[in-house]
């Protein structure tokens, strides 16, 4: 008896028609495309030195200014806050207890858990590649 050859369906090659209309709306895409990406970008060189001093004087004066009021604003505030008379607990009335759990100290280098302290310094770390970092810049 001879033996039958099986054969993949997806390995035949099944010839297609040529697809005549898609060539065109490809080409329109991509010109699109393009178009769109040259309005995208189409903004002023932020580098460009054409920017007139006035201006930026202009906008040192305000963040100056700024920074001025900054903290009367959050004194006034602060000082509006603790003259209402509200009852219940406020930010300028609550009083918190101490902990009853130990201090918790964290690895200055990748703030995990430290569980080891230097013995010069009394450094938190957390392992050995932490402590030769902690050697080599922290501890003085």
């Amino acid at each position: 008896m001879a033996q039958q050859v099986r054969r993949s369906e997806r390995l035949r090659q099944v010839p297609r028609p040529p697809r005549q209309g898609l060539q065109g709306l490809k080409g329109l895409k991509g010109s699109e495309r393009l178009q769109l990406l040259e309005t995208d970008f189409a903004v002023a060189d932020p580098l460009d030195a054409s920017d007139g001093e006035a201006e930026k004087r202009k906008r040192r004066q305000g963040a100056e200014s700024q920074a001025l009021i900054g903290p009367k604003r959050r004194r006034f505030l602060f000082q509006e806050l603790a003259s209402r008379a509200e009852e219940g607990p406020n930010f300028f009335t609550c009083e918190a207890t101490a902990s009853t759990l130990p201090r918790r100290f964290f690895c200055p280098s990748c703030l995990k858990l430290a569980r080891y302290k230097c013995p010069q310094c009394c450094g938190a770390f957390c392992s050995l590649g932490c402590q030769k970092l902690h050697k080599e810049v922290l501890c003085r």
